[in-house]
């Protein structure tokens, strides 16, 4: 008996951190190298940041807080969704998690089965088909062109839609492509939009979502340069049931 579990065979190591050690290794050996791998600024935390979190530290903010996130920053982020992208959502609605990998792992853990497909436009962050292959589902990559802008054609949505399907990725500004808004204008009119009534659209930094059942995550963070798996770094899930 293997002591480990086959769902790790199903995945391979991170691409992301492969290449990022890779650039480490080369200016610890005294090359020059500008690193394109993990999204994370190349200047210090603001100092207004710091100050705040060391007092916090020092309030004693120290201990076990909500699984859903400290009450208070709930409010704020639905009070930012109002306030900045007319959304009207209540604290109840959000949940603070600790990085985008994390919110969208958990996402696809508790909904999908085996044999379940996920549409992932591409190009795609690497770590969007292993989250899927590790909760048992399965990743459908749909290319997307450069003359299209990196954008969603509705007739390759509409070829890649199953009655497996269960989640539409949509990623923007799009990592790696840079493009903002993955669905052409075309979508809305798609002979698929009705199909995707089912499925959930998960929307990664997106703030305009097609109706339908969706996950909204919003990342907070990378202004502050705070890397992804900061536990300061809070995201917004939201879950709508379309009527």
């Amino acid at each position: 008996m293997s002591f480990l579990a086959d769902a790790l065979l199903r995945i391979k190591p991170s691409a992301t951190l492969a290449v990022t050690q890779k650039a480490r290794d080369l200016k610890n050996a005294g090359r020059d190298i500008v690193s394109l791998s993990t999204g994370e600024p190349d200047f210090d935390t603001p100092d207004n940041i710091k100050k705040a979190a060391i007092a916090a530290i020092e309030r004693g903010e120290t201990k076990y807080t909500q699984v859903s996130g400290i009450p208070l920053l709930r409010e704020a982020i639905a009070q930012k969704f109002k306030r900045e992208n007319g959304l009207d959502y209540k604290p109840s609605q959000t949940i603070v998690g600790t990085g985008g990998k994390h919110i969208l792992f958990n996402a696809f853990l508790a909904t999908l089965n085996r044999g379940d497909e996920v549409i992932i436009p591409a190009p795609y962050w690497v770590s969007y088909p292993d989250m899927v292959l590790i909760a048992g589902g399965t990743p459908i990559a749909v290319e997307t062109k450069m003359e299209h802008g990196f954008k969603l054609q509705a007739e390759a949505l509409d070829a890649a839609i199953t009655p497996k399907t269960k989640w539409l990725i949509l990623n923007s500004p799009s990592n790696p492509s840079g493009a903002t808004g993955q669905c052409s204008g075309e979508f809305e009119q798609s002979s698929a939009q009705p199909r995707v009534g089912d499925p959930v659209i998960g929307a990664d930094q997106l703030h305009r979502l097609t109706p339908a059942k969706r996950i909204g995550v919003e990342w907070f963070g990378r202004g502050f340069s705070k890397p992804r798996r900061d536990c300061w770094c809070p995201h917004r899930v939201h879950v709508v049931e379309k009527k």
